[in-house]
């Protein structure tokens, strides 16, 4: 089976977890540099749900919404992903093109940030111009929202070439 994602779940300034192919996975495990795991803690400790970046159709907000957590907003640029944002979560702000708005504002507002941004410069199937592309120099905006955000977690998806590009 091929490896389909790469899943980065964080604190800020500590890693805590790297999965490929979660779907083999039962567990998200956190791996110390020592390569020593131990299990992630439990989800219930999280209490004001995600600020979802790059949200597209929300699909972390359908996966977890069993466990109670709630949006606090989205960011989403791509008209259709905004139509059906705007249909399923009425109530949640969508705050558009993220590179634009003021994280600062958002400080504290949530114990997750989570996203994936565009995968096409660290594809294999791609140029590979990692942070030389356009696209993905969003990564590093990704990382500021988070920065000024300062949520206890963060959790970051994109394809397995990420950790391969610019030789690793």
């Amino acid at each position: 089976m091929s490896t389909i994602a790469i899943l980065l779940i964080c604190r800020i300034g500590r890693l805590i977890a790297t999965a490929a192919d979660a779907r083999q996975r039962n567990t998200i495990k956190r791996r110390e540099p020592t390569g020593i795991c131990h299990a992630v803690p439990h989800l219930s400790a999280i209490k004001n749900w995600n600020i979802s970046l790059f949200s597209g159709i929300e699909a972390a907000t359908v996966a977890w919404q069993t466990l109670g957590w709630e949006p606090v907003a989205y960011a989403e640029i791509e008209p259709f992903p905004k139509a059906v944002l705007k249909h399923h979560y009425p109530n949640v702000p969508d705050l558009g093109d993220m590179t634009k708005v003021n994280w600062k504002e958002y400080h504290h507002a949530a114990d997750v940030v989570v996203g994936g941004s565009p995968c096409q410069a660290f594809s294999i199937a791609g140029l590979r111009k990692a942070l030389d592309d356009p696209r993905g120099q969003l990564m590093l905006e990704y990382l500021r929202a988070c920065a000024e955000i300062d949520p206890e977690w963060i959790v970051w998806e994109n394809v397995p070439g990420v950790l391969s590009a610019e030789h690793g």
